[in-house]
């Protein structure tokens, strides 16, 4: 039952598991630009599962109830109000 039990974990584990580590960092690469008029601060992002190309994004450092939303490079951002 053990080994089952084992087998199925190692079967569902993701992949990144079994990479062995870094061994050379890259240069980092610009991936776009927040508006300060709407982003001073960015407390948090995440890429939508459901509409391609955009990010939502939040700032809870008394920012009000907003999140924003912009595209994959930070551009075209909109404020929401929760």
């Amino acid at each position: 039952m053990r080994i089952a039990a084992a087998a199925l974990a190692l079967a569902f584990a993701p992949a990144a598991a079994f990479a062995g580590p870094c061994t050379q960092w890259l240069p980092p690469e610009r991936a776009g630009t927040l508006d300060p008029q709407f982003l001073t601060e960015e407390s948090g992002v995440a890429a939508s599962r459901l509409y391609p190309d955009r990010l939502y994004h939040n700032n809870d450092s008394g920012d009000g109830p907003f999140f924003y939303i912009t595209d994959g490079s930070g551009a075209a951002t909109r404020r929401v109000a929760e």
